[in-house]
């Protein structure tokens, strides 16, 4: 259990294996380093170069995923707590919207 970092297309998401979602929006790299800054303090940031380059190389941080792929495996961050693809997990939470069926819907997120 715990949280990591994925990252989508240019868009670096906190990830939570409880929740099997993400548990934030997507941040640019500098949005990214202050809110570890915020959250987690000097011991987030002296963490976040090695991190970074694990997500940089396999788009995730967790250690025991081989990709991107692994990590989002199941996960609930859709609907209703649907499995969704990384393409619709950057469109819920990285654009702020999601689209279904030609439909833009806003992401309450």
């Amino acid at each position: 259990m715990g949280k990591g970092i994925i990252k989508i297309k240019d868009k670096y998401l906190e990830w939570s294996t409880v929740w099997d979602k993400p548990i934030t929006r997507g941040m640019s790299l500098d949005e990214l380093r202050e809110y570890i800054k915020d959250k987690y303090g000097s011991t987030g940031l002296s963490e976040l170069p090695e991190r970074l380059e694990r997500v940089e190389k396999y788009r995730t941080s967790f250690i025991c995923d081989h990709n991107l792929g692994d990590t989002i495996c199941g996960n609930r961050a859709g609907e209703n707590e649907t499995n969704i693809s990384a393409k619709k997990i950057y469109q819920r939470y990285c654009t702020g919207k999601l689209l279904r069926n030609g439909t833009t819907l806003v992401n309450r997120f």
